[in-house]
């Protein structure tokens, strides 16, 4: 998809939107990124977090494990 991506919370009252940059293609290619949202955002809600800021956190969890992501044989490289 072209542009950068933007994840969302909808509520009842009120649509979030939590933009963020792309990061590119190739060798930038990340495995695991959906399954480490899910459970920073479940991590964060359990701290006591409202849902706003906990996927705030989870995003930026998210990027912080792509910047550091390890290379792991000839594919994609695995977020830990």
């Amino acid at each position: 998809l072209p542009g950068d991506p933007v994840d969302a919370l909808f509520t009842r009252e009120e649509t979030f939107r939590f933009p963020a940059l792309r990061i590119g293609e190739g060798p930038a290619k990340v495995r695991g990124t959906g399954c480490l949202y899910s459970s920073a955002l479940a991590a964060q809600l359990a701290l006591g977090n409202d849902m706003v800021e906990a996927c705030r956190s989870a995003q930026r969890f998210v990027r912080l494990a792509i910047d550091g992501a390890l290379a792991v044989g000839r594919g994609n490289r695995v977020a830990w």
